[in-house]
């Protein structure tokens, strides 16, 4: 009996120990997961991101390394968005004229500044249990930036290599004189987008108002506001058919006037016209435009044919003769773009 007594207490005493101890295991387990596993932390300061992954015993510094890899990853997206916000804010109002938004857009396609920021793994941590890493990682917006304005700087300097830009001859000759500072102009103005993603929404542009840059991009917009093209009819034909090339070229971006022009397009025009059903027209064109220097010397020749339907024969001959403007353009974007990649590897080595 006095057997039967003793096993009956120490079961008992077990009984209550093991419900003593459950609880506070538990509670070590709570206490011991760090909140940014939960609640990514937020810091105008900063960029956070918490990745976390599977682990076995056997993997645990591969599976860090590849959560860190992850959370980098996010933190470079992070950036990326508010660098593209940046730029959609900073391409606002700044009045150029599509010809020149060509060109600055086939110099961008070129340089296209590689930025690669500081990241630092803050803190790792190891759920057993749930056999789980996880890791936090943050980048510093003000230490990001300081490479970022040093590369600003150097690029102030190299802007003095231009500072020898033609300004008596004709404007398009100041044009294609000032062209080579372009690539150097877009990388700066790429950079200075990216300081100022870092800064924040809530902060003022960088100081950038009595810049030499700031100077030449205002002469270049002027220049390519004010330079001019004349259109010149082969055939009475040809001329038949000039006020919608006209309209056509100014959608391009180039203005038209017969006074001093700066280019000159010598064209031949061939239309034939037939109607559809429903009262719609159809136009078809052969084009062969010659574009002419000042000195009467040809900088391009092209041909090109066209087709287009509209409700109306004035409609369709504007359309037709859109690809016709457009393509004016084009080569001469073409033709500035080998200019200013020639003079910066000849004079630069750039």
């Amino acid at each position: 009996m006095k057997i039967l007594l003793i096993l009956l207490l120490s079961t008992l005493i077990l009984s209550l120990t093991a419900c003593t101890q459950t609880p506070t295991a538990v509670e070590k387990i709570e206490t011991g997961t760090p909140g940014w596993t939960i609640s990514t932390p937020v810091n105008e300061a900063k960029l956070y991101a918490v990745e976390s992954f599977p682990i076995t015993n056997k993997n645990i510094d591969s599976a860090i390394n590849f959560a860190v890899q992850v959370a980098e990853s996010n933190i470079q997206k992070q950036l990326n968005d508010l660098f593209s916000k940046a730029q959609v804010q900073a391409q606002k109002n700044l009045n150029r004229t599509t010809f020149e938004t060509k060109i600055r857009n086939a110099v961008k396609s070129q340089i296209n500044p590689y930025f690669s920021p500081e990241i630092q793994l803050v803190d790792s941590y190891t759920d057993v249990k749930n056999k789980q890493v996880f890791v936090l990682v943050s980048a510093d917006k003000l230490q990001n930036k300081i490479p970022l304005q040093k590369r600003v700087d150097a690029l102030d300097t190299q802007l003095l290599d231009y500072l020898h830009a033609s300004q008596n001859s004709g404007r398009f000759e100041q044009l294609f004189s000032l062209l080579p500072s372009l690539p150097t102009l877009e990388e700066r103005a790429a950079l200075l987008t990216k300081i100022q993603a870092l800064h924040g929404e809530s902060s003022a542009l960088p100081e950038d108002n009595n810049t030499l840059a700031n100077q030449m991009n205002n002469r270049l917009t002027r220049l390519f506001s004010n330079l001019i093209i004349g259109v010149s009819a082969l055939t009475a034909g040809s001329e038949e058919l000039e006020p919608e090339f006209i309209t056509a070229l100014n959608l391009a971006g180039l203005n038209t006037s017969v006074r001093f022009p700066d280019l000159r397009l010598r064209y031949y025009l061939e239309p034939e016209v037939s109607s559809l059903k429903n009262n719609m027209v159809i136009l078809s064109l052969i084009s062969d435009v010659e574009i002419i220097a000042r000195d009467n010397s040809t900088l391009s020749a092209f041909n090109i044919e066209t087709q287009a339907t509209a409700t109306t024969e004035k409609k369709a001959k504007l359309k037709a003769l859109q690809p016709v403007a457009d393509k004016t353009t084009d080569i001469l974007v073409e033709r500035a773009i080998n200019h200013i990649n020639e003079v910066n590897r000849l004079n630069h080595s750039r």
